[in-house]
């Protein structure tokens, strides 16, 4: 149920105007929303585009690891979902989340390779406490989220939350800016690309030495490498994409 009164499972309408907004909250903080399905309607016209953004106020990463961060992401319109995804430890952090969302019914998904693990429409699937880079594959459009955990578990950071892009939907140039702040010590960039590509890859202009990657253990086709940078901005780019 919402915070706003609505039943779970019973599908409602709402209208917005160009700039507005509207949120919606789990009646109880121990409940997410996961796997709710907002869609445009053809009432006011063929295209509406809209964005969303999903997150919590008061996260815990796992439930058992006291942080209680905000949390947030722009979702990726079920369109742009893929079926190959990777994961990757954050720099210095001893273990990770990652949550799988399935968009359609029976969708089987395979971490590593092994066994099928089957999600409905709207099912998701939790790992906390992962350590090592994994290989994820499905045979429907997934969504995939990776998330720090908090710093009783993983050693350093708090909960944040990133929505992984599917390897369907690399790109071949990104531009990105760490800040300058007291509290923060470190900064680095996490690159994930075909094994084949990686003598492609520049940062800031120069190239990135192979020898910062390392192959995913259960897909070698693939390999990552945590990359320091230093505070202000910066481009990376490959023309292979990562």
């Amino acid at each position: 149920n919402t915070a706003g009164g609505r039943p779970a499972g019973v599908p409602f309408t709402i209208t917005l105007d160009a700039g507005q907004s509207y949120q919606v909250q789990s009646a109880l903080a121990a409940l997410d929303i996961t796997g709710s399905t907002i869609r445009a309607t053809t009432t006011s016209g063929a295209c509406r585009p809209f964005a969303v953004f999903s997150g919590s106020m008061c996260a815990n990463v796992p439930v058992t690891c006291p942080a209680c961060d905000h949390i947030v992401e722009q979702m990726v319109p079920t369109d742009k979902w893929g079926r190959n995804f990777h994961t990757m430890p954050m720099l210095g952090a001893s273990t990770y989340t990652y949550r799988i969302l399935a968009d359609q019914n029976n969708t089987a998904v395979s971490i590593d390779g092994g066994a099928a693990i089957m999600l409905n429409a709207g099912q998701s699937h939790q790992v906390n406490g992962a350590s090592q880079p994994v290989c994820l594959t499905a045979d429907k459009p997934v969504s995939v989220a990776q998330l720090m955990e908090g710093f009783n578990c993983a050693s350093i950071g708090d909960p944040s939350m990133i929505e992984l892009a599917p390897d369907e939907r690399m790109s071949t140039s990104a531009v990105f800016t760490t800040p300058a702040s007291a509290q923060i010590g470190q900064h680095s960039v996490s690159v994930i690309m075909a094994t084949a590509a990686i003598g492609q890859l520049n940062l800031d202009g120069a190239p990135i030495s192979a020898s910062l990657f390392q192959p995913f253990p259960a897909c070698n086709a693939y390999a990552h490498a945590t990359i320091p940078v230093g505070t202000g901005a910066h481009r990376i780019s490959s023309p292979q994409g990562f």
